[in-house]
C-alpha cells in the first residue's frame, strides 16, 4: 500500500486550522467568563455567529469597561437592527480603546468575517487584560478613559508588540528566582505547567506547594494550576491540558488570553478582589450520643362549669318572644295605622313563659284593606301572644 505524504502546504494549512480552532475555543470561554455575571447572563457557542447582531458585543464592552449601555435592539429582527447595534458597539469601542481599527468595518461583523472578527476579539483581550491593568501605552491609553484629547491611537501591530512585551516582562518579574522557570515566550515556556504554578505561588504561597512539583509531570502540573486558579482565585479555565501537551502546535494567543486573566486578578485593587473563601475542612465522624428525651408536664385545661338548665317554651318558636303588645298610637287623616307597636322586653334572668290569650280578649285593630263593594274599614279581631313579666 502506497503511503501518501502530505506536502508542505497541507501541513501548513492543518496547523493554521488547528491554531484557529484553539483560538475560537479560548475566545468562546473568555467571552462567556466576562458575561456570566451580567444581567441577564449571556452564553455563546460560536463567537463569529453570535456577535453578528451586535447584542453580545455591546454587553461585552459594557462588562469590560463599565460603559453605560445604549438604547440598542435587544432582539434584532432584521439586518438593519443588527447594523444599528454594531454601529453603537463601534462608537463604544472608540471611547475606551487606544487602538485604531482602520480595516475593521461594521459590515465585517454583520457578514461574519472570521479573520476580522478574530482580530477584533484579540485586540479586546490585549486592551482589557494587559493595557488596562498594566497601564501600557502611557498617555495614549490614559486619555481614552479620562475624556481628554488623547494622542493619535496606536496601530494594531505596534499595540500588539507593546502589549506582548509588557506581559512577558510582567511574567518574568513575577517568576524570578523560581527553579525550572524561564519564561521567554508564550508557547514552550508554559508547556510544563511550572510557570503557571510559579505565578500562583508568587501571589499567595499557600495556594501551591511549588517545591513538591515534578517538572516531568507536565499534565499533572497543568491540572494543579488550572484547578487552583479557578477554585481558589476565580480565574476561569480558558485552556485545556491538551492545548499544551505538545501533540498540537501551542497557540500563543490562547496562552496570552489565559495569562491576561492572571494579570487582571493580581493587579486589581484589593478592594475589588473578591477572593472565594478557602474550603472549610470537614471534621472527622463522631458517633452520636444517645440522650434520654426530656419529658414535660402537659397542661390540663380547667373543667367547664355546669350548664344552667333553662325552661323550655311550651309552644313553638315565636319571633315576638319577650315583647309586650301595646295599644297603637292614634293616627290622622291619610295615615295608615300600624299593625302593632311593640316595646322592647325587660331583662329577664329566665326566659318568659308564653301562653295564648283567651278567646275573645284579643286586640281590635282596623284593617286598612277596603271591603269588596263598600267604603270604609273592616274591624278585624286578632289574637296575639301576650308576654308575661
Amino acid at each position: 500500500m502506497e503511503t501518501v505524504i502530505p506536502n508542505r502546504e497541507e501541513i501548513t494549512r492543518a496547523k493554521e486550522q488547528s491554531r484557529e480552532d484553539a483560538q475560537l475555543r479560548t475566545y468562546t470561554r473568555w467571552i462567556n467568563s466576562q458575561l456570566k455575571d451580567g444581567s441577564p447572563p449571556i452564553q455563546i457557542n460560536d463567537p463569529i455567529q453570535d456577535l453578528r447582531n451586535g447584542v453580545v458585543l455591546i454587553n461585552l464592552l459594557h462588562r469590560l469597561y463599565g460603559i453605560q449601555l445604549p438604547h440598542y435592539h435587544m432582539q434584532p429582527s432584521s439586518k438593519i437592527h443588527a447594523l444599528d447595534n454594531v454601529v453603537m458597539a463601534f462608537n463604544m469601542l472608540e471611547q475606551v480603546t487606544s487602538t485604531s481599527y482602520p480595516f475593521l468595518k461594521p459590515a465585517n461583523v454583520i457578514d461574519g468575517d472570521v479573520k476580522m472578527m478574530m482580530g477584533m476579539i484579540w485586540t479586546l483581550v490585549l486592551d482589557s487584560g494587559v493595557r488596562k491593568p498594566l497601564a501600557v501605552g502611557g498617555a495614549a491609553a490614559s486619555g481614552a478613559n479620562t475624556g481628554e484629547q488623547s494622542p493619535r491611537p496606536l496601530n494594531m501591530q505596534s499595540f500588539e508588540q507593546t502589549a506582548n512585551a509588557a506581559l512577558l516582562n510582567w511574567c518574568q518579574e513575577r517568576t524570578k528566582g523560581y527553579e525550572g522557570v524561564n519564561i521567554q515566550n508564550f508557547t514552550e515556556s508554559f508547556a510544563d505547567g511550572l510557570a503557571f504554578n510559579a505565578l500562583l505561588h508568587s501571589y499567595d504561597p499557600s495556594l501551591v506547594e511549588y517545591q513538591m512539583l515534578n517538572p516531568a509531570s507536565r499534565d499533572e502540573n497543568l491540572r494543579i494550576a488550572f484547578t487552583t486558579a479557578e477554585h481558589r482565585l476565580g480565574i476561569p479555565q480558558l485552556l485545556d491540558v491538551s492545548d499544551l501537551d505538545g501533540q498540537h502546535p501551542i497557540d500563543a494567543h490562547s496562552v496570552i488570553t489565559y495569562v491576561s486573566e492572571y494579570v487582571k486578578r493580581f493587579e486589581a485593587p484589593r478592594s475589588e478582589q473578591h477572593r472565594p473563601p478557602s474550603p472549610v475542612p470537614v471534621p472527622a465522624y463522631v458517633a452520636p450520643v444517645e440522650v434520654e428525651p426530656l419529658s414535660f408536664p402537659q397542661p390540663v385545661a380547667p373543667p367547664l362549669p355546669p350548664r344552667q338548665q333553662t325552661q323550655q317554651a311550651t309552644m313553638g318558636y315565636d319571633p315576638y318572644a319577650g315583647y309586650q303588645q301595646q295599644t297603637p298610637p292614634p293616627y290622622g287623616y291619610g295615615l295608615t295605622p300600624p299593625v302593632g307597636y311593640y316595646a322592647p322586653p325587660a331583662y329577664h334572668p329566665q326566659p318568659p313563659v308564653h301562653q295564648q290569650a283567651p278567646q275573645g280578649q284579643g286586640v281590635n285593630l282596623y284593617d286598612h284593606r277596603k271591603p269588596k263593594g263598600g267604603i270604609g274599614r273592616r274591624l278585624v279581631e286578632k289574637t296575639y301572644l301576650w308576654g308575661k313579666n
